[in-house]
Parts: C-alpha cells; sequence; structure tokens
C-alpha cells in the first residue's frame, strides 16, 4: 500500500530562526507507472507524515537546501540551484531512491520562488531559503525500498539580518556535523584549509563555493581529510597549530567565525565576496546566481 501523507495540520507561520514559511509548497510524487507527476503547489499546512510512511523507517530521505536572493536592482535569483539539483540527485541514488532530475528540480525552484515573489523582501541581500524533501512514501514498517515517492520543496522568507544574526559565531560543540575552515598567517599570502570529514556529504556547494573564492581572492587554498576526533583536536589546540582563523559555512548560514572576538580578515572577505555575489553588487563566476524568472531572449 502507498499514500501520499496529505492531512491537515495546524498552520505555522514562523520557524524557531524568526524567518517567516511561505504560504505555499511545492510537491510532486513518483510511482514506477507513471514516473514524476503531479506538480503543483499547495498550503503547508495541508501536509501531514503519516507514521508509518516507509521513509521514517527505511531512512530513504534525502534533504537539499539552497536560497534565492533579491538583488541590488531590484530582481532575484537563485544561487548554483544546478549544483544543488546534482547533490540532491546524488543523495537520491546513495538511498536507493528515484533521482529526481536535475531540469525538473530547477523547475520547482523556479515556480515557487516566482509565486512567492510578491511578499520577498524588496532590501537587497534579503533572501528565500529553499529547502527540499525527497521520501518514501509507501505505508511500511519494512527496511525494503519503497515504490512510491513524495518530493516537497518549501520556502522560508528571511528579512535582512535573519540570517546574520542567527549565530554570528559558532560554537566547537556544535558542528560535528560541518566542515572546518582555518586560516594560518603564511607568506607572501594567507593560506585557507578546508579540514574535511570523511563524510562526503558533507561537501556541499556551500563549502565549494568558499573554496572557489578564497582562491579568486588570492589566498592559498588547500584540502585536508581528517577524522572527527583531528577535527575537534585541530580546534581546540588552533593556537599552537598557527591557525589565526577558524571558520565554517553552510547555505543555511553562510560564512560562520567560530569561538569569541571579532571576525577575522580572511573570514570577513571571504563571506563579504559571497554576500555580494548574493545581492549582484559582483557578478561571480559564471551561472552561479540564476534569475528568477529567466530573462526574456533579446
Amino acid at each position: 500500500m502507498s499514500v501520499l501523507p496529505f492531512g491537515p495540520m495546524s498552520p505555522a507561520t514562523a520557524d524557531d530562526s524568526g524567518g517567516d514559511l511561505a504560504p505555499r509548497a511545492f510537491t510532486m510524487t513518483y510511482s514506477p507507472a507513471a514516473g514524476w507527476h503531479k506538480p503543483q503547489l499547495l498550503p503547508p499546512e495541508q501536509f501531514a507524515l503519516h507514521p508509518g510512511a516507509a521513509g521514517l523507517h527505511n531512512d530513504q530521505i534525502a534533504r537539499e537546501g539552497l536560497r534565492a536572493y533579491r538583488r541590488v536592482d531590484g530582481t532575484v535569483a537563485a544561487f548554483r540551484p544546478w549544483e544543488h539539483a546534482r547533490r540532491f540527485r546524488t543523495s537520491a541514488r546513495r538511498s536507493s531512491m528515484p533521482a529526481l532530475p536535475d531540469d525538473l528540480f530547477v523547475s520547482a525552484v523556479e515556480e515557487l520562488v516566482e509565486a512567492e515573489e510578491g511578499s520577498f523582501d524588496e532590501t537587497p541581500g534579503s533572501s528565500l531559503y529553499l529547502r527540499s524533501l525527497l521520501f518514501a512514501a509507501d505505508l511500511s514498517l519494512g527496511l525494503f525500498p519503497a515504490r512510491h515517492y513524495g518530493f516537497v520543496l518549501m520556502a522560508r522568507n528571511d528579512h535582512p539580518g535573519t540570517q546574520a544574526h542567527a549565530r554570528q559565531q559558532a560554537s566547537i560543540d556544535r558542528l560535528d556535523g560541518a566542515n572546518l575552515f582555518v586560516v594560518r598567517p603564511t607568506q607572501p599570502r594567507a593560506e585557507v584549509t578546508l579540514l574535511e570529514q570523511e563524510d562526503e556529504a558533507l561537501r556541499g556547494v556551500a563549502t565549494e563555493s568558499v573554496l572557489t573564492l578564497a582562491s579568486r581572492l588570492g589566498y592559498i587554498v588547500r584540502q585536508q581529510r581528517v577524522t572527527p576526533d583531528q577535527w575537534r583536536a585541530a580546534h581546540a589546540h588552533s593556537e599552537l597549530a598557527g591557525f589565526i582563523e577558524t571558520f565554517t559555512c553552510s547555505t543555511i548560514e553562510g560564512v560562520v567565525p567560530i569561538g569569541e572576538g571579532e571576525i577575522g580578515p580572511v573570514t570577513g572577505a571571504i563571506r563579504q565576496a559571497l554576500r555580494d555575489i548574493h545581492c549582484g553588487r559582483e557578478p561571480g563566476p559564471r551561472g552561479w546566481m540564476y534569475q528568477i524568472p529567466s530573462p526574456e531572449p533579446s
């Protein structure tokens, strides 16, 4: 038996971060006979996840987060949606789920962002945080792969400062699932090193973007695989190791320094460069910002 778990829920307008949840979500379903079908926009309060949904029991769930930003010229653009689509597809296949084609993922982003554009804050740098979810929808307590799946894309409207004020500095105790960047004062240029944990799923679009921007800013960029114990030791003994700055990054929170005190110059430069690209103050690498709706051909 299979079921798409839609049903009544109590409406909610905000999550714990302070952002406003969008009044609509994009949904699509999958079956072996029809493939991906039935795309639609629905109010989130119509959703209720059945406790017997197979994804809750066999770990057939994939998630991916990305953002769309208001730019200085008033337009809206999503940050690297095709890269997020590729990562989402890889996550689905890792869990033996049917991959959502990249063009359908980006189309879902376009449709939801366009639907919410009217309520989008006009201040440059304001953003919509988009969270995609793919889950096994069969009603089953077994551990075998399901046959029917649901896809949901939700949005949260983050007002200016929501992302920056959520956590200006990160605590090492809360970052077990993050990649850590360390900065060494080498000459003639500072060295930015990614201490990458062994879980490849942590290597997200935000991490790749920081590596690219650090190189474009002229820093020496290195990558080093570490175990969780080595990762913690690197932060605990950062001064002994010669690190002058440590920071992490994610789509949901951006570039965030770790520890107390003012943000370091290297961390600040990378964070500002990323924000300038989001806002359209700088063009950034080709294809990073995807305008929604797409410009009309001339």
